[in-house]
């Protein structure tokens, strides 16, 4: 079988994770904060943060959160689980 070029699913997790990580680093937003404000469970938050997948609803559940908190979307990636 010939090797295919393939990103690992590790290097999909870390790049998801550092983009949303840095999205709270730069709009100075803590965990907790978010959790309240999206009506998810700290737990979501931190799956999100190391790139762990989490339900679509979610996901978009903390893009709003996240939005109402700062005024602007997070457009970055968030790994969802698989329908």
């Amino acid at each position: 079988m010939d090797e295919q070029s393939t990103i690992p699913l590790e290097v999909i997790a870390m790049g998801t994770a550092i983009a949303f990580s840095t999205y709270l680093v730069h709009h100075h937003l803590d965990s907790l904060a978010i959790c309240i404000a999206s009506g998810v469970r700290y737990s979501t938050v931190w799956n999100i943060q190391h790139g762990v997948p989490v339900t679509r609803e979610h996901a978009a559940q903390v893009r709003r959160g996240v939005q109402q908190m700062t005024g602007r979307a997070y457009t970055g990636p968030i790994n969802v689980l698989a329908d």
